[in-house]
């Protein structure tokens, strides 16, 4: 099965379909929060518009890479389990269905959910708020952090976002910490925040901008693809707080600017695959992509994947069979 994780990621503000009708929030009236969330969740429930998985709705850079990482973490040994949160819906699961709509915690984004608010506490009140939205037919899962954590009191909890998620799911971290075991087994993955005025800052993860260029990424997806790097290594230990720093502190930080990368032929894929098998034969092919982009190759994910998976069986046919 695997080391289990659960793992939390932010939605995408880009979508697959287009905006119900009402639902989104920069058609909301008025800078009362309660009102507001009053109003958000009545246009949840009656909304005419087609639902839809939210893995399937959610598109871009960010989402491409986090939808991937429980299927990338098996390499490793690690059995993730991807939570969503969302600024419409609150915490979902990425099979939730759910409606087309524009929300986001950004307070620079044309549908800022706290519109008309300077105060941290309105973002805070407005997650609060959209966890507590009632699924028609979904209500057999977690609906906030506090939640997860309750029902998985001893699964590794990972939280991947940006700090103005981080902001709106704050006061949610003071009851998952609660529980002493996330004491030592949260982590908080968000690169640039900085975390010493909140009771959560000795489970912030120390990352930042500049591993954009370690890593050959964009920033858009950075905390996204920093959690893949931390899920390539095998599940040999606990994860907690202590180990996920030690890992991260792995990356060498370059302060340069990421080169462009070259495309690489099959060829020179597969030569690079072999060597680094014959180096580590139990690499993951998460871990040698990050390396392989790092030295500034290219190669599509899929393709990469396909080589890996290729020379791994001709290696091991018996495991393969």
């Amino acid at each position: 099965m695997g080391r289990a994780v659960n793992l939390v990621v932010s939605c995408s503000n880009r979508k697959r379909y287009e905006t119900a009708p009402g639902l989104a929030a920069s058609e909301l009236d008025g800078s009362d929060m309660r009102k507001r969330l009053r109003t958000w969740k009545e246009r949840l429930r009656t909304a005419q518009a087609k639902e839809y998985p939210a893995e399937n709705l959610y598109m871009g850079e960010h989402w491409s890479v986090a939808r991937n990482i429980p299927q990338d973490a098996k390499d490793s040994g690690w059995n993730v389990r991807l939570w969503i949160c969302s600024a419409g819906y609150g915490l979902i699961q990425p099979g939730t269905r759910i409606k087309p709509y524009q929300a986001a915690f950004s307070s620079n984004a044309k549908d800022y959910v706290a519109r008309g608010s300077v105060s941290h506490a309105a973002i805070q009140s407005w997650w609060t708020g959209a966890c507590s939205y009632v699924f028609p037919r979904e209500a057999n899962f977690p609906r906030s952090l506090s939640a997860l954590a309750q029902a998985f009191p001893r699964t590794p909890l990972i939280v991947a976002l940006s700090a103005d998620y981080l902001n709106a799911v704050s006061d949610d971290l003071l009851g998952v910490l609660e529980c002493n075991f996330f004491k030592q087994y949260l982590s908080i993955i968000s690169c640039g925040t900085r975390g010493e005025h909140h009771p959560w800052s000795d489970n912030l993860l120390p990352c930042d901008g500049r591993l954009s260029a370690s890593l050959g990424v964009t920033l858009t997806s950075l905390n996204a693809r920093v959690a893949r790097f931390l899920f390539g290594f095998e599940a040999d230990a606990e994860p907690s707080i202590h180990h996920m720093a030690a890992l991260l502190s792995s990356i060498e930080v370059r302060t340069k600017a990421p080169v462009t990368r070259a495309q690489q032929t099959d060829i020179e894929v597969v030569r690079f695959i072999q060597a680094r098998l014959k180096k580590t034969p139990l690499a993951s092919k998460t871990r040698l992509l990050e390396e392989f982009r790092a030295a500034g190759k290219a190669c599509e994910q899929k393709r990469f994947g396909e080589l890996y998976v290729q020379l791994r069986q001709e290696a091991q046919p018996e495991l393969y069979g």
